[in-house]
């Protein structure tokens, strides 16, 4: 009696195991798909940078952007002077007519939107 039950509970644990690995969202190819943006992951690696941090962007992030991050100056200002020179690199490597701007400072955002639909998330 307790093999029986013993294989009956494996098998509950292996449906609800498989059933669990269903349940994630997956695309056609059975690639599992992202739950967050890569904006929102970029943003959540910043807000964990030590201070001094600047985040800068150009571009629209619903769509082709670039973004840079820069920490650990001894001023704010250095630290976003930093940021957007990475920026402007990588938007000229990528051919994107925005220029950057900074984001956000520290904790604070400092700019306006720089495309529609951009807002911290």
């Amino acid at each position: 009696m307790d093999r029986l039950l013993s294989a009956r509970l494996l098998t509950v644990v292996a449906a609800a195991a498989a059933l669990a690995g269903c349940l994630r969202a997956v695309g056609p190819m059975g690639i599992p798909l992202r739950t967050t943006t890569r904006f929102e992951a970029e943003w959540t690696s910043y807000r964990a940078l030590p201070p001094h941090k600047a985040f800068a962007v150009a571009g629209d992030i619903e769509g082709v952007y670039v973004s840079a991050t820069a920490y650990g100056d001894q001023s704010a200002q250095v630290t976003s002077d930093r940021a957007l020179r990475a920026c402007e690199q990588r938007r000229k490597d990528r051919r994107i007519e925005p220029k950057c701007q900074t984001y956000a400072v520290d904790e604070t955002i400092v700019a306006e939107p720089p495309a529609v639909g951009f807002a911290e998330p």
